[in-house]
């Protein structure tokens, strides 16, 4: 487990800011002139956070973060005057206080901005969940909402927690290697670090009891803070950030990041290691490709989790704008019709036997409208979820068309509309009436709903060789091409509006696209702006009896059937 968490540390979770080419250095002459009025800058930085800075042979501070400061001292031609601190409790209070000038290694929050302005990042990591190996894997932060969890006072994690975390019980340690010891032995049972640090301090403690339980979901940035009243100083950095040599920072990164531990371990529990590998060296290699593979099994887990959260994420999103887009729908497209019911019942005393037959009429098609509008939305539920049931009859499809054509008649004849039927006599298959019915109705409201006053709309149906074809042709605006992808989707609103005012929910040409396809069809369009819109369905029939073979004088054409009114 120790390996595999320096191993994860040593990957993609600890990077330096990616970049590409550095640019070219040269301070302003306002910046250099700054930099003689102030030839002093002290700074700080946290003694206890290794492998990014802690105290090293002779008690001198070393570790990337140093190293990164060191980089930076060069590019600026002069050195920082190190303030040395017992923690970084200290630090940070000296940083507050003015008693330093710049901190290292510092991340931005809110509260902290209140005190330093920030440089831009010079270092990004993430961070991860730590806990025991007998704890769940953890696939979010909100997972440690009720646990004890192990802090360290002001680090930037531990706003985070005390901010997003309030019902967690924090059990506050100085460091994060005292922190990782309270987890280890069961005082604590999770932390929250970055994991380079997480890997060096439980290597170097043999805290084999731990593992990764999960990775959060932001990553913790080191910055230059500098005190509020030298804004100049900032540009400066940020001038030398730019220009740093990427090649020599990754050389520092790896040099500490793949640290060799032989150089920091006590040698007492050096030679104790050395003492039980000589006895069991078989044993240990099978147990380390033991558990190296459970790892693996393990992260191929939580890999597998994590896949199956953000695919049940995106899956509630779309619910919820679909939830939205109902309740909306329910707001405008039901209220209008409703409105203008509860007007024409109030005046429904009229004495005019006229206006009284015009108002019920009006009151009949609002009612039908809303009946209409909460079919559709029962009809999209219904279909997507595979409870409705197709049972074939056998009909007259022409007959079939007609009847929707008188049924729609009323609609055309408001925006003077004239319907055309192109069909046989008789055309008798056996088909779902109900569901033929809904294709054909909503395809032909759909038509008269988006042509303009005084177009017409044709309708061809036929029956030929075991295929039922029919079209529905119009005089409307037409669809861009762009939009065909969208035009058979749910709740799809194009460019186009209908001509009457009439509200259009965006629910019909999806469920026409359900239905056909529910019954081995196939449905598409052709359109082009401004040339109106012709939409085609063909439906496999096992049993079709045409004109031809039926009874002398059945077979008859009627090529067209005027519906205007």
């Amino acid at each position: 487990m120790v390996l595999s968490l320096a191993l994860l540390a040593a990957g993609s979770l600890a990077e330096p800011v990616a970049g590409g080419r550095p640019e070219p250095f040269a301070l302003t002459p306002e910046q250099a002139r700054w930099l003689i009025d102030h030839p002093q800058i002290r700074l700080a930085s946290d003694p206890q956070w290794p492998p990014f800075s802690f105290a090293g042979d002779r008690g001198r501070l070393v570790g990337l973060d140093v190293d990164l400061v060191r980089m930076v001292e060069q590019n600026l031609g002069r050195p920082f005057r190190r303030v040395a601190v017992p923690d970084w409790s200290e630090a940070y209070r000296m940083g507050k206080s003015r008693e330093v000038d710049v901190l290292s290694g510092m991340s931005r929050s809110a509260e902290r901005e209140q005190h330093f302005l920030f440089t831009s990042a010079y270092f990004t990591q993430s961070f991860g969940i730590i806990t025991r190996l007998d704890a769940p894997f953890m696939a979010t932060l909100g997972q440690l909402a009720g646990r004890r969890i192990a802090v360290v006072s002001d680090h930037a994690v531990t706003e985070r927690i005390h901010r997003e975390l309030p019902a967690a019980v924090l059990v506050n340690a100085a460091t994060t290697s005292q922190a990782l010891q309270l987890v280890s032995t069961g005082s604590a049972d999770a932390v929250l670090t970055d994991l380079a640090n997480a890997s060096y301090v439980i290597k170097t403690n043999g805290l084999a009891n731990l593992k990764i339980a999960g990775i959060a979901d932001y990553h913790f940035e080191l910055r230059f803070a500098v005190r509020r009243d030298w804004p100049e100083l900032v540009g400066i950095l940020d001038a030398v950030i730019a220009a740093r040599d990427r090649a020599e920072e990754q050389a520092l990164v790896d040099r500490w990041v793949h640290v060799d531990y032989a150089d920091v371990a006590r040698w007492g529990s050096v030679w104790r290691v050395l003492a039980l590998a000589a006895g069991g060296v078989l044993l240990v290699v099978t147990a380390v490709f033991w558990h190296n593979g459970r790892l693996r099994r393990e992260l191929a887990e939580r890999r597998r989790v994590e896949i199956q959260l953000r695919a049940a994420r995106d899956h509630l999103e779309e619910l919820n704008r679909e939830k939205t887009h109902l309740l909306n729908m329910a707001a405008h497209d039901l209220r209008n019709p409703l409105t203008g019911l509860m007007l024409s019942l109030e005046v429904l005393d009229v004495d005019d036997p006229r206006e009284r037959r015009r108002l019920l009429d009006d009151t009949r098609h609002l009612t039908r409208h809303m009946v209409q509008l909460i079919n559709d939305l029962l009809d999209a539920q219904t279909l997507e979820d595979g409870r409705r049931i197709f049972r074939p009859e056998r009909l007259d499809f022409r007959e079939l068309v007609r009847a929707s054509i008188g049924e729609n008649q009323r609609m055309a004849a408001r925006k003077r509309i004239t319907l055309h039927l192109d069909s046989p006599r008789a055309c008798l298959v056996r088909v779902d009436p109900g569901a033929l019915r809904q294709v054909v109705d909503n395809l032909l409201a759909n038509a008269i709903k988006f042509s303009p006053a005084g177009a017409h709309v044709w309708v061809v149906a036929r029956g030929l060789d075991g295929q039922l074809r029919l079209e529905v042709r119009d005089e409307g605006p037409g669809i861009a091409a762009g939009s065909m992808k969208q035009l058979f989707t749910k709740y799809a609103r194009l460019n186009a509006r209908p001509t009457g005012g009439e509200s259009s929910v965006g629910l019909g040409l999806s469920i026409v696209r359900h239905l056909v396809e529910a019954m081995s069809g196939r449905i598409w369009c052709e359109s082009a702006l401004g040339r109106g819109a012709t939409f085609f369905v063909e439906l496999p029939v096992p049993e079709m009896l045409l004109p031809e073979v039926l009874p002398p004088g059945t077979g008859e054409r009627e090529d067209t059937l005027s519906a205007a009114g």
